[in-house]
């Protein structure tokens, strides 16, 4: 999987940048391809987090899907570039969302790996 985003938002109140827009693709599955653009940039909740309302379109599976999204980029310090987890998470929220649309149980289906993935990583 490979994530990738396309601008950049710099914050007039913290001055923290935020990478936004973000193409999201898969080398095992060249069908699979989804854009995720934020629908304003100005969405900084509080300083370090970015947090706020996107659309997503784009393949997934070679089937042509389009919706809305939610998207968060957290930092624990001020750096430059999100975190791996912070990127999981967004990619984890996009998938679940766009599964619920298409079929609710795939969505279950997906939040029951997540648990128990959860669950060995010690997140829960």
């Amino acid at each position: 999987m490979t994530i990738a985003h396309s601008k950049r938002w710099k914050s007039k109140e913290s001055g923290i940048e935020y990478p936004l827009g973000w193409q999201i693709s898969s080398e095992k599955d060249p069908r699979t391809c989804l854009v995720v653009e934020p629908k304003m940039d100005a969405q900084e909740l509080h300083q370090y987090i970015w947090e706020g309302a996107c659309s997503v379109s784009g393949t997934l599976d070679g089937r042509y899907v389009e919706g809305d999204a939610y998207a968060e980029i957290a930092y624990s310090v001020p750096q430059t570039k999100p975190t791996a987890l912070g990127l999981a998470l967004l990619f984890y929220a996009i998938i679940r969302y766009i599964l619920r649309r298409i079929s609710r149980q795939a969505a279950w289906a997906l939040d029951r790996i997540s648990l128990r993935v959860g669950k060995i990583l010690g997140i829960l």
